[in-house]
Formats: structure tokens, C-alpha cells, sequence
């Protein structure tokens, strides 16, 4: 019986390997930390609803979950005192904002309040079905365990 063998570059199969095998073995988010929901938000003169997902500090567990821009929500973030924030999803950031990183630290309309955006979660993060937008649970606890 004869073999024949296919060369495949030793990188290009290394990363590949690499790449599955790091997907494969980052879990997501545990199910009790978020709520998907749909908003409506307004950029510009535009308003659109989109899935969005109300989450907990545990949503932030998973390494999957880092900003790739700005920051995650913080302890203050959730108590009844929090003036608003809200994360975007990458594709929306880009198609919305054309990827302008100033902003950050500025105001969307989420619902009819005006919420601060503080992060961009990375490209292809849409967790949990297709979110666009992520904002902080209500009476979700105020601080992390």
C-alpha cells in the first residue's frame, strides 16, 4: 500500500491548530449572567432596534469578553446611582461610528436615555444572540463577590 503525502507549510498548520485550539477552549459567558433583550437606539437622526444583551459582572469572567477598545463596566456601574453605560459590538461601532475611536467617553441614546459609551468589545463578539449593544442588569449587585 503506497501513501502519498500533502506538505502543508508547518505554520500556516501551526496557526491554524493554534487558532482552532484557543477558540475551542475559551468558554462563554455562563447563561445566568445576562438577559438578552432588544433596545432601540439612536445614532444621528437614525433609530434602530437591535439585540442587545443586560449583563452582569460575571459576564466578564470569560477572557472572551475584553474590550478590545475602552473599558469593561465597573463596580459603580450597576447601582442605582450609575448614570449609564453601554459596550458596543464591533461591527456596530464600525458601521455607525466608521470605527472612530474618540468615541468613547460620549454619549448614545439606548431606549431614550443617554448612556455613555465605554468599550468595543473585539471583532466577532456578538454574545449572546448577535447582540449589538450591552448595557449593566438592572438591580444586578453593585459589586463584584
Amino acid at each position: 500500500m503506497a501513501f502519498t503525502f500533502i506538505r502543508t507549510p508547518p505554520i500556516v498548520f501551526g496557526l491554524v491548530v493554534l487558532a482552532s485550539c484557543a477558540k475551542a477552549s475559551v468558554p462563554e459567558p455562563a447563561t445566568d449572567s445576562y438577559s438578552p433583550i432588544t433596545v432601540q437606539v439612536a445614532v444621528g437622526e437614525t433609530t434602530e432596534s437591535l439585540a442587545a444583551a443586560a449583563v452582569t459582572p460575571a459576564f466578564f469572567d470569560s477572557p472572551r469578553t475584553r474590550p478590545i477598545l475602552g473599558r469593561g463596566f465597573a463596580a459603580g456601574d450597576y447601582g442605582s446611582d450609575s448614570t449609564g453605560v453601554v459596550m458596543l459590538r464591533h461591527a456596530f461601532w464600525q458601521r455607525a461610528f466608521r470605527s472612530a475611536p474618540e468615541i468613547i467617553g460620549t454619549s448614545l441614546t439606548v431606549d431614550g436615555r443617554s448612556l455613555t459609551i465605554v468599550g468595543i468589545f473585539p471583532p466577532g463578539f456578538d454574545y449572546p444572540n448577535e447582540a449589538q449593544v450591552w448595557i449593566p442588569k438592572a438591580g444586578g449587585p453593585s459589586s463584584r463577590p
